[in-house]
């Protein structure tokens, strides 16, 4: 079967087009995309798209000129509608070309497609492309997943990109370009090892061919099968993830005993889709070596700690939930206690205050949270405003003796974060009166009808 018929026969299989696709093909003028076009305009009515081509002008090489003129006069002749760029020389880094190269077309690309309402991008990858693919991530230690390679469909943005000479190996298209003498170039810089692709397109896999010249083929098929084994496994991943963690707003949150009912395997891949999503917003990356260390972690007793990961993300386990984002901006703390008398207000972090008024008057009160009875004779003043120290204890109703503040929060599980903001109330003499909204002490007492008492007064006036 002819390459023509092969690869017709391929694009119907895999329903990559339909007669009324608005494809973008980029070509380069190399023999790889100057095949590619040949071929999309052989085929069958029924699966050709309507073509459009694209074509950067790196300005890397003398041969550039050459390339874009004979991109156009191809184009001319079938009459395409054709879109070209030049890549200034001034915008050339001076290190990473190849990376910025990429990134520039495409740009470019997607820049074309949107203007001219194109649904789908084509490439010319192919097999050999692939195999060189699979060995650098193979080398590189990519999770298993990134094993698939380059697919042959995948989204681009809110389209797609196809890339329909997968199954092809690159002595098929020089065969077919000088069988049908097609005009390409080569680009003298694929010889240089200054770039890793070429030492593996170069060295690397000629080296391997020798031990086996199905390599390539190989390397292929175990890519196909990835790909096939990935797709089962994904979907039962994403719903034991979904059982115990859900990523919202660059922020992960797991709920640590459900994660932890998972085995340690399943564990990895749960963290995994979950980094690969925070990770997707960072220029940072993280290590397969940190799914180990989050579990290991995880594991510990510490109910209240934090593990510091690349990318300024830090997590954060209170108790049985765990958070995994950047750090949050200190919450306003006190500086310096406060201090209270009677008909006085006083302002406390998180945009509320603080009063204390006598129970015949007629203090103007917006929007009371919270308030508790005292009477006159039990308390000191004035009223000191301050956060938690070390030693702090508390009398409670009912129980003899007092508690240690710090036993309390254990007791009731506040966060360690939560702990730091809590305000406490005690009276001249030392004695704590309120931790304001989670503890009242023994002091607060049910108001009795024709007594004076005081009353201590929690307001948000947001």
């Amino acid at each position: 079967m002819q390459l023509a018929e092969r690869f017709a026969e391929c694009v119907i299989r895999q329903s990559y087009f339909s007669k009324n696709d608005q494809v973008l093909l980029a070509v380069s003028g190399g023999v790889d995309s100057m095949v590619l076009l040949n071929l999309m305009l052989q085929l069958p009515t029924e699966c050709r798209p309507h073509i459009s081509v694209a074509h950067l002008n790196h300005q890397l090489r003398i041969a550039s000129k050459k390339e874009q003129e004979a991109v156009e006069q191809l184009c001319k002749q079938h009459k395409l509608p054709l879109y070209t760029q030049k890549w200034s020389k001034q915008d050339h880094p001076k290190s990473g070309l190849e990376a910025a190269a990429r990134n520039q077309r495409y740009a470019f690309f997607l820049d074309t497609m949107v203007q001219n309402n194109l649904n789908k991008l084509v490439t010319a990858h192919h097999r050999g492309d692939q195999a060189e693919t699979i060995l650098m991530k193979l080398v590189r230690g990519s999770a298993l997943e990134h094993l698939s390679g380059i697919k042959a469909v995948r989204d681009f943005h809110d389209r797609k990109i196809i890339r329909p000479l997968l199954e092809f190996a690159k002595k098929d298209l020089y065969e077919y370009a000088e069988s049908s003498q097609l005009v390409y170039f080569e680009d003298e810089t694929n010889q240089s090892l200054m770039y890793s692709r070429n030492r593996y397109r170069n060295q690397i896999l000629p080296l391997l061919e020798k031990e086996n010249e199905a390599v390539e083929a190989h390397l292929s098929n175990f890519s196909q099968e990835v790909n096939e084994l990935w797709s089962i496994a994904l979907p039962i991943i994403e719903e034991r993830t979904n059982q115990c963690a859900e990523y919202t707003e660059n922020k992960i949150k797991i709920n640590r005993s459900k994660f932890l009912n998972e085995d340690r395997s399943m564990q990895k891949q749960i963290l995994k889709q979950l980094l690969e999503k925070l990770y997707e917003q960072s220029e940072s990356q993280y290590k397969l070596s940190h799914t180990n260390l989050l579990i290991d972690w995880l594991k510990q007793k510490d109910p209240n700690s934090s593990l510091d990961l690349p990318g300024g993300y830090i997590a954060v386990r209170e108790y049985e939930k765990i958070l995994i984002q950047t750090p949050k901006e200190p919450l306003a703390i006190l500086t310096e206690p406060k201090f209270m008398n009677v008909g006085e207000w006083a302002e406390i972090p998180g945009g509320k205050r603080l009063g204390l008024f006598r129970s015949d008057s007629n203090s103007p009160v917006e929007s009371v949270v919270k308030q508790i009875t005292l009477e006159v004779d039990s308390i000191s003043l004035p009223l000191k405003i301050r956060h938690r120290e070390t030693g702090d204890r508390i009398r409670i109703k009912g129980m003899n003796g007092s508690k240690k503040i710090k036993d309390l929060l254990i007791d009731r599980k506040i966060p360690m974060s939560q702990r730091n903001q809590l305000i406490i109330i005690e009276d001249a003499s030392g004695q704590v009166v309120w931790i304001v909204g989670l503890q009242e002490s023994r002091l607060s007492i049910q108001p009795k009808p024709d007594r004076m008492h005081y009353v201590l007064l929690l307001e948000d006036h947001h």
